[in-house]
């Protein structure tokens, strides 16, 4: 899970940092509304990347945190997977999809072993 965490939180720290640069990959052309968007969800990315790292390390119950992680990793890999079918990303997006349903799957697996009583 930490290497998900990490991967997550650079992977945003791309998009945020050197947005162009993310634009061209993804085949999407660099307006100032594109580069505003991707920058955004770079940064929601350092943030849910941050949020499994804590969630792994902090001593207080934060399963919780777990499900949302992976609920978001499902929801990322559903939203870039639609893009890809209305032609708005290119062909080579469907490895950040891929690599966030995985990464979905692996956080709830994770998540649903920490479950107790107590976690919802």
């Amino acid at each position: 899970m930490l290497i998900i965490g990490f991967i997550t939180a650079f992977s945003g720290v791309v998009p945020l940092i050197f947005t162009s640069f993310a634009l061209k990959n993804v085949g999407i052309g660099n307006t100032p509304a594109t580069v505003q968007l991707f920058a955004t969800i770079g940064m929601y990315m350092v943030c849910f990347g941050g949020l499994i790292i804590n969630g792994i390390y902090s001593a207080a119950n934060n399963n919780v945190l777990m499900l949302w992680a992976g609920l978001q990793k499902f929801a990322s890999a559903t939203a870039v997977s639609i893009g890809i079918l209305h032609g708005i990303f290119n062909h080579m997006s469907i490895g950040i999809a891929l690599t966030d349903f995985f990464s979905g799957v692996f956080i709830i697996y994770y998540y649903n072993s920490l479950k107790t009583d107590e976690t919802y």
